[in-house]
């Protein structure tokens, strides 16, 4: 494992001269207007030399490019995800349901979430006949942790974790930080009383309802989700993509330096580990 500094993007970002940024990046103007236009937390730059990174993100917001310094071993410490089978709203808590476990959360609990969903048009891949989902599009909580985790990734499945529309929600439950994940085809939704077709959206809106005291960050909504470099090799598009950005080369081999454990990622995995050590 190697020790890394992370400059992480931090958007929105204000009054952004692109020619006056662009000599951090080492772009063009155009390519370093994409960049700060993007509206998701990515890696920017990695180093061993913290303080290098700190004097570059600092001038970086100095020039209105909000940005914050981690340490990449962070990404490591984020919560787990816990997958929520079936829930409850109640009067005045949520009951989540994991396999074997059942966690209660009073509607004052402080925590933050992190909402994630491909746009209109993005679908799951294609299931294949004798793949692990159910032809009820709901699989066991272990087998679809496994799909989300990595642990059964490959091909098609690590296709549909690309796009899988999530809900994580991070706090301190029980005495200690938690992840508590709402995950299309994997949750039970008949818990909502109300919803729309898209019941992620739905769930969003009623936690938001419901907690005294939420915060969602909601930039991975309608973010088309990249495939990784490592599960796909070079693909169409990739040479766009500078920097740290999803579905490089470079970002690949970054997180495995950190530590092999990363590796296999995904775009919305990554964005929502970064949006909590932000926090």
């Amino acid at each position: 494992m190697s020790v890394y500094t992370l400059v992480v993007s931090n958007p929105p970002h204000a009054g952004v001269d692109p020619a006056v940024t662009a000599r951090y990046f080492g772009l063009t103007p155009a390519e370093a207007r994409m960049k700060t236009n993007f509206p998701a937390p990515e890696i920017w730059f990695a180093d061993a030399d913290q303080k290098k990174m700190e004097e570059t993100a600092s001038a970086l917001r100095e020039r209105g490019v909000s940005s914050v310094v981690l340490a990449g071993e962070d990404l490591l410490h984020v919560p787990a995800q816990r997958l929520v089978t079936s829930f409850t709203f109640g009067d005045s808590e949520l009951v989540a349901r994991s396999e074997g476990s059942e966690l209660t959360i009073a509607y004052d609990t402080s925590f933050a979430g992190v909402f994630g969903k491909p746009p209109s048009g993005v679908t799951q891949s294609r299931r294949k006949t004798g793949s692990l989902a159910s032809d009820l599009g709901r699989p066991s909580a272990s087998v679809m942790m496994d799909r989300l985790s990595g642990t059964a990734a490959t091909g098609s499945i690590t296709g549909e974790r690309e796009t899988t529309a999530f809900l994580d929600l991070y706090g301190s439950f029980g005495g200690e930080e938690r992840r508590v994940s709402f995950v299309d085809r994997a949750t039970d939704f008949s818990g909502l009383v109300s919803r729309t077709r898209d019941v992620l959206t739905s769930i969003v809106a009623e936690c938001e309802r419901r907690f005294a005291s939420l915060e969602i960050d909601r930039r991975l909504e309608n973010i088309r989700p990249r495939q990784s470099a490592t599960v796909a090799g070079p693909h169409s598009g990739q040479e766009k993509r500078k920097l740290f950005a999803y579905g490089t080369v470079a970002l690949s081999q970054l997180l495995e330096a950190i530590s092999p454990e990363l590796k296999d990622l995904t775009q919305y995995e990554l964005g929502s580990r970064l949006s909590f050590l932000m926090e």
